[in-house]
């Protein structure tokens, strides 16, 4: 799939590649929290986990317990239901507003990848960490 993001549900900015305050809201109103690695998957940073949980089987199993990674990119059908369940944010906004799953639209996918952004774009979320510490452009998964 290579390197992919999405703009927040709610501020419609773009989640970088490397942010470490993403919260990918699920239908069920639980959350998962952590950095982007921007190939769909938020890692924990606490633990400093490098593989992380993948945001598409996160969702697709509110289609199917059982799916994979695999199953979700398989079908198109099945990509498609899970792009539009797709509701990320940013850490601060989502603290100052606890929205629940079902009041926020599906978040876009953003055009520049959360990473190839033209010299002077500003309209993306700004906490950024230290590549290095992580690795994980260099990263497949």
């Amino acid at each position: 799939m290579g390197f992919f993001s999405w703009k927040s549900a709610i501020s419609k900015k773009s989640i970088p590649a490397g942010y470490d305050g993403i919260v990918v809201i699920l239908p069920d109103n639980s959350i998962k929290e952590g950095l982007y690695n921007g190939y769909g998957c938020v890692l924990d940073i606490d633990t400093e986990d490098e593989e992380g949980e993948d945001i598409f089987v996160l969702y697709g199993r509110f289609i199917n317990p059982e799916i994979t990674r695999d199953d979700c990119f398989d079908k198109e059908e099945t990509y498609n239901k899970i792009m539009k369940m797709i509701k990320v944010v940013g850490a601060d906004e989502y603290r100052l507003c606890k929205p629940i799953y079902e009041d926020l639209e599906t978040s876009e996918s953003c055009e520049y990848q959360g990473f190839f952004y033209p010299e002077g774009y500003k309209n993306k979320l700004k906490k950024r960490i230290n590549y290095e510490k992580w690795n994980f452009s260099y990263r497949k998964i």
